[in-house]
């Protein structure tokens, strides 16, 4: 499929060819699923309850991480046409993970309110720039590789609950957003049901046998 590359382009056409409604309800409804687990975990802990909160929180980005991971890997919310990797920037801190397309690329992030682009981190600037291909090359320029546009996925929550999930283009120049979309509507119910009683336990799991080797934790019910 070949993205409009324009400086007028119409930003809502690019955002829903790199992001169909099957791959937004994905996202939507990870993110959901990640704060429920969090929430699960916060309130499970109960030998640390004024660290819970941290480490929930710890846990929600690596919860939505694995349930994004899962799904791309078995298409269960429709074929996904994306892929994703681990990415790793010496000296800068944790890994990140990368999702990526034909079409283009996004990475997810938590922020304090719905309208802030996440911290201008190295990774995000450089790859802000290449959104100034896409938006100033005129309608002829097909974006590919490193030079196909960029997205992030925003969220925030107030306590695990009632989240909200947004997604943007940032400016080339990472001064702002090219445009921002609010997709917690795209949230699905019925599919969370599924992943919180499929999905969730073994994730949890994971998570909970290396936290408890590292923060000596008990978990209710074991």
């Amino acid at each position: 499929m070949e993205l409009i590359a324009s400086s007028d382009v119409e930003l809502d056409k690019l955002r829903d060819q790199m992001f169909p409604d099957s791959v937004k309800t994905m996202i939507a409804t990870n993110v959901y699923v990640g704060c429920e687990m969090s929430k699960e975990l916060r309130d499970n802990l109960i030998n640390m309850p004024m660290r819970a909160t941290w480490i929930a929180g710890i846990a929600l980005g690596f919860f939505i991480d694995k349930l994004m991971a899962e799904q791309i890997d078995l298409s269960i919310v429709g074929k996904s046409p994306y892929h994703y990797r681990e990415i790793r920037i010496p000296k800068c801190g944790y890994p990140y993970i990368e999702y990526y397309s034909d079409n283009g690329k996004f990475h997810i992030k938590k922020v304090n309110k719905a309208e802030h682009l996440p911290n201008a981190a190295v990774h995000r600037l450089s790859n802000a720039l290449s959104n100034q291909f896409f938006l100033d090359f005129g309608p002829e320029y097909i974006p590919t590789g490193s030079h196909a546009p960029f997205g992030i996925i925003t969220f925030g929550h107030y306590k695990f609950e009632r989240p909200f999930i947004s997604l943007g283009f940032p400016k080339w120049d990472y001064s702002g957003w090219a445009d921002r979309w609010d997709i917690s509507d795209k949230i699905s119910r019925e599919i969370a049901e599924t992943i919180m009683s499929r999905k969730a336990p073994a994730i949890r799991e994971e998570f909970q046998e290396n936290i408890m080797k590292k923060f000596e934790l008990k978990i209710k019910g074991d």
